[in-house]
């Protein structure tokens, strides 16, 4: 699933994000410019016209249609997504719909879905460079993964991604985290805590209390392996602790925190995702890391990660 750069000479916006080449008729400036030239596109972003229903729906809603190789979004006052073949993704906002404001469902729903159907498997978690390989710190939400990896990023770690862990394998069969974006997504009262303010910060949703921060200064842009994943929750005491996850609950945790794997089954591909997961278990070490939630035992948090990086990094 890909083309030849030659059909996309007019097109000014080319990116790298997520292991993918993309090229965009619309302007996203969260996503990392190539070093170089690419050659080939994986991922073509276009605006035009996108149909109110898709044929042969396994599931159709008010606000999402799919299909084995599509997958339509409405989003009421805002205008419609189509997202097929893992390849191309269609855009026909409202008049009312900023680009700003389009971009989030695009690099988060839209490539959700996207992603799903080229197979590619994605972690809902923030990722860190450590050593050379990365941690990977996966939760429900509000379990502070975005606000731990900022923590990590001000004692001198690389951000390699805030919400998304892309899985690729290479040639040699060992999965890899590919960068996301230079982007952190922070709400204002982890801001605060943080000692931040959200001054010159823009809105990820303008009904929304939380902020985009340019991560360009702290980004890791080369694919790392996989060193371990940390699995995140909060205790009722002071203590941090740290135990290993093995078996089969090591697998159902990962299954829970795919990125929108709820895309998966509407198209008919939770086998797909089942397949990949078998693939990473082997090569797979995992922890629970429960700590408090006051933010005043953060630095035992932080000291107590940093122990377990020098087991394995």
């Amino acid at each position: 699933m890909s083309f030849s750069l030659d059909k996309y000479t007019e097109v000014r916006n080319r990116y790298s994000a997520f292991g993918l080449n993309i090229v965009s008729e619309i302007a996203l400036p969260e996503l990392s410019i190539p070093d170089g030239d690419f050659d080939m596109v994986h991922v073509e972003i276009i605006e035009g016209k996108v149909p109110p229903a898709i044929e042969n729906a396994n599931v159709s809603t008010p606000y999402v249609q799919a299909s084995g190789s599509q997958f339509l979004f409405n989003l009421p006052g805002k205008g419609r997504i189509l997202v097929e073949h893992g390849c191309r993704i269609i855009v026909e906002p409202t008049e009312e719909c900023s680009y700003v404001e389009l971009s989030v469902y695009l690099l988060c729903s839209a490539f959700g879905a996207l992603f799903h159907q080229r197979g590619i498997t994605v972690l809902h978690s923030s990722v860190v460079k450590v050593g050379d390989s990365c941690a990977v710190f996966c939760g429900e939400s509000g379990a502070g993964k975005s606000t731990l990896a900022r923590c990590l990023v001000e004692r001198g770690y690389r951000l390699q991604g805030d919400d998304l862990g892309v899985i690729h394998f290479h040639e040699d069969k060992v999965p890899y985290i590919h960068p996301a974006y230079p982007q952190m997504k922070l709400w204002s009262e982890s801001l605060d805590t943080l000692g931040h303010t959200s001054e010159g910060l823009s809105q990820v949703m303008p009904d929304m209390n939380k902020f985009r921060i340019p991560a360009d200064n702290y980004f890791h842009k080369k694919p790392l392996k996989l060193g371990k994943v940390y699995m995140l929750s909060y205790g009722d005491d002071s203590n941090v602790m740290l135990a290993s996850i093995n078996g089969f609950r090591k697998f159902n945790l990962l299954m829970e925190n795919i990125y929108r794997i709820q895309f998966a089954h509407a198209m008919g591909r939770s086998s797909q995702v089942f397949d990949n997961l078998k693939s990473i278990s082997p090569f797979l070490n995992m922890n629970e890391l429960k700590r408090p939630k006051s933010f005043e035992y953060m630095p035992n948090v932080l000291d107590a990660l940093e122990a377990d990086f020098s087991t394995w990094s």
